[in-house]
């Protein structure tokens, strides 16, 4: 249904504008032109009488015929007459009124040209011709050079199109071809010195709205009159709008260049923090320093995000502070929606040492508490994420590896960035209102200082948010990342007994789904931190003790009897155990299990609790 809505939509749209654009045609009256000619003759006075010839197919029923005459490079227009000749030669004139009534003409002029209207009965012929004469006074220009005229014959308001126009200027004199200048501008002409005193600008097939301009200048003195008020003005945009344009073309594209260029030389020298030269293996196959694998993760990346703070909790379990287990499934109508229950145990609070360990080990067990199911402890530890992120990042910058101030530093770069973009954009909109009888393209250097200040909101959030030492710091981190992303089959076997160990880090750089897959193909031990921790023992009676040392041994009894039973396998690594032929004790025995609470613990502290299950609302990442 959506896409049948859009296809409405644009089906609606083109059809408006396809009528849009044949209304302005069939309020102009004219379907084409088959002839449009203009016919200028130049006075001894410095007048001009004109003729203008339109031979036009009509849209059935039209009743109006428009003509607009630009009237910048003139000063008045008068003697205005129209006629109308039909198809047997048959003229008929046009009076002025504003009656509207039919064979009647109105004008309508603004300070920039003047409209000419024709009213007649329903066009039912196939073709009719328009003849208007009219008398123009100062629209000849005086230089000690050379007299000039320049004529619009076709404009915007040929709003159809022309098979064929003809524009012919009749001089005052005869003048050899090396005394007169022709030129045009806008649709394609030709152009005919036909006589010494006449030259003709030819066009076909001109498209709708085209315009057309002619130029003729012949020599000083052969015309009496004195330059008209407009040349003054005319002549100052004809020298100044192509420097303008060109001016501010180059400028703009200088600024646009040059400006972004400063910016980032500033920011490379002033702000950038640089490791400093030196030399440092690809890959480090060691942990580089006793970091905690939360505050290497905020390190690389800049700040603590909830993947850290997993980290952070398989740090606090290698360490021994606390247990991880997967429990029974829960009971659930569907069996596609039975996931692991995963608890979490408390063993040894004293191993918990850095701010936000602390503030997470409270946050699982409170006081007192010595197992917690995760899931139930969903929206305790979500809403405490913002905090231990805090406290990361304050870990960091008290270790000397952040910049306690680039926050503050960062606003100041984006708000004089942001400040120096808008005060671009008013300036070019200003000087644009200003100057816009030259060019609007005098606002391009102030895009362009739009532009540079862009490049400042940049380089405010380039801002490192390290110190050199956290940069020099990085750069080993680095390098064991690489390691832990790209290592083999072969160097995991190598390493398998440091898989454990290196489990944080691999959730904190990210990585951890394929780290596990590999270590489990490599035989790796599985961590001693996954199962219910041993109870500690206690004074207990004889009674009791007989009890639990003989459950101990029937225990030990059976697991060293499955450990017989494999042993007999006729292949046989060398030095391998029989607890790892059995299977017992290895990371694969987990695998599926340990990657569930990988996802389920980020999940844990990056998305918030659906409250309402039924209704399966969406859940918001921090």
């Amino acid at each position: 249904m959506v896409r049948h809505r859009y296809w409405i939509i644009w089906i609606s749209l083109l059809t408006l504008l396809w009528v849009s654009q044949g209304g302005a045609t069939a309020q102009s009256g004219v379907d084409h032109w088959l002839r449009y000619d203009v016919t200028l003759k130049l006075q001894q006075n410095s007048g001009l009488a004109v003729e203008e010839i339109h031979e036009v197919a009509l849209v059935s029923g039209a009743t109006t015929f428009e003509r607009v005459i630009p009237s910048y490079k003139l000063e008045s227009i008068s003697n205005l007459q129209i006629l109308q000749q039909d198809s047997n030669g048959g003229q008929r004139t046009y009076q002025p009124t504003n009656t509207k009534a039919e064979y009647t003409f109105e004008v309508t002029a603004t300070p920039d040209q003047q409209t000419v209207r024709l009213y007649f009965p329903p066009n039912n012929t196939s073709s009719t011709i328009f003849i208007l004469r009219y008398f123009v006074t100062g629209a000849l220009r005086f230089y000690d050079t050379g007299d000039r005229l320049d004529w619009q014959p076709l404009g915007e308001s040929t709003a159809a199109p022309i098979a064929r126009s003809t524009t012919t200027i009749n001089l005052p004199a005869p003048f050899t071809d090396e005394q007169i200048i022709r030129s045009s501008t806008g649709a394609a002409t030709n152009i005919f010195l036909q006589s010494a005193d006449k030259v003709t600008f030819v066009a076909a097939d001109i498209a709708p709205n085209s315009k057309l301009e002619v130029s003729v200048t012949f020599p000083h003195g052969a015309v009496q009159g004195a330059p008209p008020g407009w040349q003054r003005e005319i002549d100052k945009l004809e020298y100044w709008t192509p420097k303008l344009q060109w001016g501010s073309i180059i400028l703009g594209l200088l600024i646009l260049l040059v400006g972004p260029l400063l910016v980032y030389g500033w920011w490379y020298l002033r702000i950038r923090v640089s490791p400093g030269p030196g030399k440092f293996p690809n890959r480090v196959k060691t942990l580089p320093d006793k970091l905690p694998p939360a505050e290497v993760g905020a390190l690389l990346d800049g700040h603590a995000n909830p993947k850290h703070i997993l980290a952070a909790l398989l740090d606090l379990a290698y360490r021994g502070a606390l247990n991880i287990d997967s429990g029974n499934k829960p009971k659930s109508a569907s069996p596609k929606e039975q996931k692991p229950a995963f608890n979490l145990y408390a063993v040894d609070q004293n191993k918990v040492a850095q701010s936000y360990e602390v503030t997470l080990y409270g946050k699982i067990f409170g006081s007192g508490g010595v197992k917690r199911d995760l899931a139930e402890m969903h929206e305790a530890l979500f809403m405490s994420t913002p905090e231990l992120k805090r406290q990361i990042d304050a870990a960091i910058a008290q270790a000397g590896y952040f910049e306690s101030g680039y926050r503050v530093k960062r606003r100041q770069y984006i708000a004089f960035g942001g400040a120096g973009v808008v005060m671009s954009l008013l300036l070019a909109l200003l000087v644009s209102m200003f100057l816009q009888q030259y060019t609007y393209l005098v606002a391009c250097p102030f895009l362009g200082l739009a532009a540079a200040a862009a490049t400042l909101i940049a380089a405010g959030w380039a801002v490192p948010t390290k110190t050199k030492a956290g940069v020099k710091e990085a750069v080993p981190w680095e390098a064991f990342k690489r390691f832990l992303s790209d290592m083999s089959l072969k160097e995991a076997e190598k390493y398998k007994l440091q898989f454990a160990h290196w489990l944080p880090y691999a959730v904190t750089f990210g990585i951890e789904k394929d780290f596990v897959k590999k270590f489990a193909a490599a035989n790796a031990p599985r961590p001693k931190w996954w199962g219910q921790p041993k109870e500690k023992s206690l004074n207990v009676g004889l009674d009791q003790a007989y009890v639990w040392v003989s459950a101990s041994v029937v225990e030990a009894e059976s697991q060293q009897k499955a450990a017989q039973a494999h042993s007999k396998s006729p292949i046989r690594r060398l030095g391998q155990s029989n607890g790892e032929i059995a299977g017992e004790g290895l990371l694969k025995s987990i695998q599926s299990a340990l990657i569930a609470f990988l996802k389920d613990g980020c999940e844990t502290f990056s998305k918030a609790p659906v409250l309402d299950e039924s209704k399966g609302a969406d859940t918001e990442e921090i």
